[in-house]
C-alpha cells in the first residue's frame, strides 16, 4: 500500500529511469511482497510506485504480524530506499552527462512515519537546505505521519542519491540495531556519500547510527570521510560520548586508584569503573547535582551490589583523603564561566594524582549542527576553542599555586586537525 511519485521536468526522466514509458507496468518482487511502476496515465515525466504484501508477512514494519487495517505499517523509511534500490539502483551514481540547470525534480511520499520533525530537519541542513516541505497528517504517543514532499534542481541522479541517502539516515536513526539492513547496504550507502562529497556531521550520523559494531568500523575506517565537502577528517568509532569515554579509558590508567567522577550524570564511568576498581581493592565516588539523576545511579549500585561505589550532589560532600583520579568530563561549559572557574581551582587543591578534564571545541561547531543557537547544545552556558581552554586552565592553576604540568589533547573525531573536543590531564610535580 505503500506509494511514492517521481516528476522531473528533465526530457530525459525516462531514459533515466531506463523504464519504457511504452512498456507498460514493471513488477519486482520486494522483501515479501510486490513492488509495481508505472507511467500514469502515459505521462512520461511522471513514474509512480506503489507496493503490496503477497502473504502474512509485514514487510517494512518492527511490529510483528501484519494488520490489514493499519496503514501505516507500510509508511517506513525503509520503503523508500528500499524501494528505489530495487527499481532505480541504476540512478543511485553521478552522471556528469546529465544537464545541471533549467530541470526540476521532484518526489512526494504521502505517509511517511517519523519520530521527531528536528532529526529530519538536521540531516536536510547538511544534504540540501530548502529540500523538503513536511506536513503533518496524525500524531501517535512516539511517531506522527507526515507527507513529505522532496524538490530540487541539479541532475536527475544527485536528486535520487540524496533522496536515498535522506531515508537511510532517517532509518538507521529510528532502528539502529537493524543489523540485517545495515550489513546489506553499507557499501553503497559509502559510496554514495564520497560521490557527493558529504560534510562531516552525514558522515557522523552514519557511522554513530550504522557502524555500531567495531567490526563493521574497522572494515570502512579509511573510507569514512573521504572526498567531503568540509576537507580532511579521521573519524573514531561511536558517537561524541562513546569517543569521550575512549580517550579516558586509554588514559585513566590501571585502576590502582581512587576515582572521583564529577558530573557523574547516569553513570557512564561510575558503574563500568566500579567493577573494575572492585577487583583492585579501590573505590569510586560520582558527584552530580542532579538528584533526581544520582537516585537513580544509587539505585543500580545497590542492584549490582557494587559496594565500592557512592554517589553524592555537591564537590563538598566528598569524603575522599587518599590519593585518587579525578575525571571532569563535558561538565564545565555547564555552569557559568565563573562558576567553572572556582569548580576546577577546587578540583585542584585536592589530593590527586590525575586530573582529567575535558570540554566542547568551539572551533569545531562550524562542522556540526547549533540550529540557529550560538553554542552546540543549549543548557551549554560557553564553549572555547583550543587556545582559550588551555589559557582557561594555565589561570585556574596559576590561583592554586604550586607546579602542575599540563598536557593538552584533542579528543574525538578531526576535520581539517580541529578536534570535536579538546581535553588535557594534569598531574602536580
Amino acid at each position: 500500500m505503500a506509494v511514492m511519485l517521481i516528476e522531473s521536468t528533465d526530457p530525459n526522466f525516462s531514459h533515466y529511469l531506463k523504464k519504457n514509458p511504452a512498456g507498460g507496468m514493471t513488477i519486482k518482487s520486494m522483501r515479501s511482497g510486490v513492488l509495481s511502476g508505472w507511467y500514469p496515465n502515459g505521462d512520461a515525466q511522471k513514474y509512480a510506485l506503489w507496493f503490496h504484501e503477497t502473504s502474512s508477512e509485514n514487510s517494512f514494519s518492527n511490529e510483528d504480524g501484519k494488520n490489514y487495517l493499519d496503514l501505516t505499517q507500510y509508511a517506513s523509511t525503509y520503503f523508500v530506499f528500499q524501494a528505489m534500490t530495487t527499481l532505480f539502483n541504476q540512478v543511485l551514481k553521478l552522471d556528469e552527462n546529465q544537464p545541471y540547470s533549467g530541470v526540476v525534480h521532484q518526489i512526494r511520499i504521502p505517509n511517511v512515519q517519523l519520530r521527531t520533525e528536528k532529526t529530519f530537519h538536521h540531516l536536510c541542513e547538511f544534504i540540501q537546505p530548502g529540500l523538503y516541505t513536511l506536513t503533518k497528517k496524525s500524531e501517535t504517543n512516539s511517531m506522527a505521519l507526515y507527507d513529505i514532499h522532496i524538490h530540487s534542481d541539479g541532475t536527475f541522479n544527485e536528486f535520487m542519491m540524496k533522496v536515498y541517502l535522506l531515508f537511510y539516515l532517517m532509518h538507521a536513526d529510528l532502528y539502529a540495531s537493524d543489523i540485517v539492513f545495515m550489513e546489506g547496504m553499507i557499501g553503497k550507502v559509502v559510496g554514495i556519500m564520497q560521490e557527493l562529497r558529504s560534510p562531516y556531521f552525514l558522515w557522523y550520523w552514519f557511522k554513530k547510527n550504522v557502524l555500531i559494531k567495531q567490526s563493521f568500523y574497522k572494515d570502512l575506517e579509511q573510507e569514512l570521510g573521504k572526498n567531503s565537502s568540509d576537507g580532511k577528517m579521521y573519524l573514531e568509532f561511536g558517537n561524541t560520548q562513546q569517543q569521550r569515554k575512549a580517550w579516558v579509558d586509554k588514559h585513566i590508567g590501571a585502576f590502582d586508584c581512587d576515582i572521583l567522577d564529577v558530573g557523574c550524570g547516569g553513570g557512564d564511568y561510575v558503574l563500568p569503573y566500579a567493577k573494575k576498581l572492585k577487583d583492585k581493592g579501590h573505590n569510586i565516588v560520582g558527584v552530580d547535582i542532579d538528584k533526581e539523576i544520582t537516585d537513580k545511579l544509587g539505585y543500580k549500585l545497590v542492584e549490582r551490589h557494587q559496594h565500592n561505589a557512592a554517589v553524592v550532589n555537591h564537590i563538598d560532600e566528598v569524603q575522599m583523603d587518599g590519593l585518587h583520579d579525578i575525571i571532569c568530563i563535558e561538565v564545565i561549559e555547564h555552569m557559568p564561566l565563573a562558576d567553572a572557574k572556582e569548580l576546577v581551582i577546587k578540583l585542584a587543591k585536592r589530593n590527586f594524582r590525575k586530573l582529567l578534564i575535558s570540554t566542547p571545541n568551539v572551533t569545531f561547531n562550524q562542522f556540526y549542527t547549533t540550529m540557529g543557537g550560538p553554542f552546540r547544545h543549549d543548557d551549554h552556558h560557553f564553549e572555547l576553542d583550543r587556545q582559550e581552554f588551555q589559557t582557561f586552565i594555565a589561570e585556574c592553576l596559576a590561583e592554586v599555586g604550586g607546579q602542575f604540568t599540563v598536557r593538552d589533547f584533542g579528543v574525538g573525531d578531526q576535520v581539517n586537525d580541529i578536534s570535536m573536543a579538546q581535553g588535557c590531564i594534569i598531574t602536580k610535580d
